[in-house]
């Protein structure tokens, strides 16, 4: 071991992130194994008796005939937890630290992680997708490391060596390693404290598909999830507004939120305010000003300017997403019409008409006169407007659902082929590793370990200082125990620690 600067790959400090440019939009990978914090927790019992319960409270609670009747699509409704009876959406039973892990690196890999730190949008990790379900995750190349501040050892040397020797260990311990590497990098920009929001995040997560799928058979025709985790004291996004009707489901913690009178009602996507930059104008008074706490649930509609920041503690909600503006009659037709093209459902005059350029100028050697092209085109419009009636919009938008729900179903099948491990629990003992001391001060930026006559300095956040602290102690410790005010961010630290040895895992 030797003294190295500040890794790359995202130790438990601060750090900076690239800006993105561009946004993009699918889950993760690793062979699991009951020793190493796999799935079944996904489909355990006591999972789908939560199922159930949150599909009582939706029932029962939330989607009656007068919500529909007098609140779909026309107000804000907040749901308190303790109007609700059961408390299926609370906490660490609904979705723990490992979940919250596991759909990281399941969001990394299919590409729908995003990072964000107060409206503004990074790079996410680039973990490759598994080519294979069976692939071990070892394939995974891990980030690359600083290079050594006074030995003239490089960390990338150190590293290539670990690699090595782990092919001449137990394939388990190399395999330990690696998929702490790799859900680390998945995880880490949490620690700089950015937010992490998952897209399509029903496909990360057994539980939230059975949720979507069941509000998509009963309700609404399409459901999805996105999930938002931030740190205390910031937000992931700024005001603006969607073009979709959400659900939130507070999680963990708590956001204060503030909701404003739609300056537009029910917009379409292109109407959309605050997304490519900032609000336009002042919104003004809130209408709405709360806390959403844990287990509560809040629907906002389509168009509502809405703001949130976290309190003194993290978030964790889930955002379970009407696409309204795609139902909308408006979109819906357009579809239609396009779709009567592309399959040659019209006359083929008609058609041709469809196809063509539409010239406002009467130019030279045009085919026809201004005169005629205006005759030519009422007929056509007539022609297709024959074509649309209620029947024909159902079937066009049945069709477009049964690809979009399909597509749903596949990808989130993809994603669960290729189980995702933890190395440890909230339950598990850790030790600082054998045969390493290490210093580290409460409230200091740095910890500094040795083995022997070597040394290696990392770059800490404060916050973790006194968890690495305990450990410094040499005494075992079991995971949830580790003082720290925020338990993600725990588990984010220890991350980094096993992926670099730092810390073994003494039991489950």
């Amino acid at each position: 071991m030797t003294n190295a600067g500040k890794s790359s790959s995202c130790p438990p400090c601060s750090g900076e992130a690239k800006k993105r440019e561009d946004t993009e939009e699918g889950r993760a990978g690793g062979r699991g194994n009951s020793e190493n914090g796999d799935d079944r927790a996904e489909a355990s019992p006591s999972r789908g008796s939560l199922c159930e319960s949150a599909r009582k409270v939706f029932d029962e609670k939330l989607f009656t005939s007068s919500f529909f009747r007098e609140v779909w699509e026309r107000s804000p409704l907040l749901l308190r937890s303790s109007e609700l009876g059961a408390h299926p959406f609370s906490g660490r039973k609904f979705i723990s630290e490992e979940d919250m892990v596991r759909m990281c690196y399941r969001g990394a890999i299919a590409e729908t992680l995003k990072v964000f730190q107060e409206g503004k949008l990074y790079d996410p990790p680039q973990i490759s997708f598994p080519e294979e379900a069976c692939v071990d995750i070892s394939a995974i190349r891990p980030p690359p490391r600083a290079a050594s501040s006074s030995s003239g050892e490089r960390s990338s040397d150190r590293e290539g060596k670990k690699a090595e020797t782990g092919k001449m260990e137990e394939g388990g311990e190399r395999h330990r390693t690696t998929t702490s590497a790799s859900l680390s990098r998945a995880t880490c920009r949490y620690l700089e404290g950015c937010s992490l929001v998952i897209n399509q995040a029903d496909r990360t997560l057994e539980i939230l598909q059975s949720i979507c799928q069941h509000l998509s058979k009963k309700y609404f025709s399409h459901v999805f999830a996105v999930s938002y985790l931030t740190p205390p004291r910031t937000h992931a996004v700024k005001t603006h507004t969607d073009d979709q009707d959400v659900f939130l489901l507070q999680v963990w913690g708590s956001k204060a939120w503030k909701i404003w009178t739609p300056p537009q009602i029910l917009p379409l996507t292109e109407e959309m305010l605050g997304k490519r930059e900032a609000f336009p104008d002042d919104p003004g008074k809130p209408l709405l000003e709360f806390v959403l706490k844990e287990g509560d649930i809040l629907y906002i509609p389509r168009g509502f300017p809405h703001a949130a920041v976290t309190t003194e503690e993290p978030s964790l909600h889930i955002t379970l997403t009407v696409p309204t503006a795609e139902f909308a009659y408006v979109t819906c037709l357009q579809r239609l019409v396009k779709s009567l093209v592309l399959t040659h459902t019209l006359p083929s005059d008609t058609e041709r008409r469809c196809r063509s350029a539409l010239l406002l100028k009467d130019v030279p050697g045009a085919a026809e006169d201004l005169h005629a092209l205006r005759a030519a085109v009422d007929a056509c419009a007539e022609q297709v407007a024959s074509r649309l009636n209620y029947d024909a919009l159902c079937n066009s938008l049945s069709s477009q659902l049964e690809t979009v729900n399909a597509m749903q179903r596949r990808q989130f099948l993809r994603l669960q082929a290729v189980p995702v491990s933890t190395p440890f629990t909230e339950t598990s003992l850790v030790a600082l590793a054998a045969g390493l001391t290490c210093k580290c001060e409460e409230g200091s930026a740095e910890a500094v370990f040795f083995k022997g006559t070597q040394s290696l300095t990392m770059k800490i956040c404060p916050s973790a200082s006194k968890l690495i602290n305990v450990l410094a102690n040499r005494q075992p410790a079991t995971v949830r125990d580790l003082p720290c005010k925020d338990p993600f961010e725990r588990f984010c630290v220890l991350l980094v620690l096993h992926s670099k040895a730092l810390i073994d895992v003494l039991s489950r």
